[in-house]
Formats: C-alpha cells, sequence, structure tokens
C-alpha cells in the first residue's frame, strides 16, 4: 500500500498545484473587475464553471494518457515500483480519482459564485 500511497500524495500535489494556479488567475481577474461586483461575480461562476469542466474531461482523459508523460510522473522520480502491466491502470485511477474531487470543489465554487449572481441579480445589489 505505501506504493499506492506515495502515488496518491503526488497525485494530489500535482492537481492541487494546477488548481492553485488557476485560482490565482480567477481570483486576479475578480479583482480586475472588481469595481462592477456583480461583473466580478459572473466572471468568478464562468471561471470556476470551466476549471471543474477542464478537470472533469481531464479525468475522464487520465485513463487513456500515458502516464509518463505527466507532471505526476516526474514528481514519482520515474519510477513507480509497479509491475509494468498495471502500472497505467493504477496510475490513470489515482489520478481521476484526483481530478474527479477537485472538479467536484470547483463545482460548489462556481455554484457558490452563481447563487450570489443571481442574488446580486434579485436584489438589485
Amino acid at each position: 500500500m505505501e506504493r499506492i500511497d506515495r502515488i496518491r500524495q503526488f497525485a494530489e500535489l500535482s492537481v492541487r498545484r494546477a488548481c492553485g494556479f488557476a485560482t490565482l488567475a480567477i481570483v486576479t481577474l475578480m479583482v480586475g473587475l472588481s469595481a462592477d461586483p456583480i461583473v466580478a461575480l459572473k466572471a468568478g461562476a464562468v471561471s470556476s464553471t470551466l476549471l471543474g469542466v477542464v478537470l472533469f474531461f481531464k479525468s475522464v482523459r487520465s485513463q487513456q494518457t500515458d502516464y509518463r508523460r505527466t507532471e505526476l510522473w516526474i514528481l514519482l522520480d520515474r519510477r513507480h515500483d509497479l509491475p509494468e502491466a498495471h502500472a497505467p491502470r493504477v496510475i490513470g485511477g489515482v489520478l481521476r480519482e484526483v481530478y474527479l474531487r477537485y472538479a467536484e470543489l470547483a463545482a460548489w465554487v462556481a455554484f457558490l459564485f452563481w447563487v450570489l449572481v443571481l442574488a446580486a441579480w434579485l436584489f438589485d445589489v
């Protein structure tokens, strides 16, 4: 189990880092548009939705992608200590799980932004 935990830990790091950069871009966009709060919220909602969609499609493609062409492979120092026949399925499965978890988180954030946009529109804020 230690091998899979190591793979999961580095997959988590890889996806979290990418989401961190995407979040930084979304926050920067929203701050840039903060002169009009409704537009800033809409930009955050659209951007968060887009992030969730991208993460979802990355999860779908993770099983077909060669694991040796991922950041995870570099973080693993190009070794995985798994039987070569099982490595693509295991690594792809771990990446799929992590991508889906972060896609769900992005969907919740996007939902929150959309609710705020709707509330602002309804109450003419």
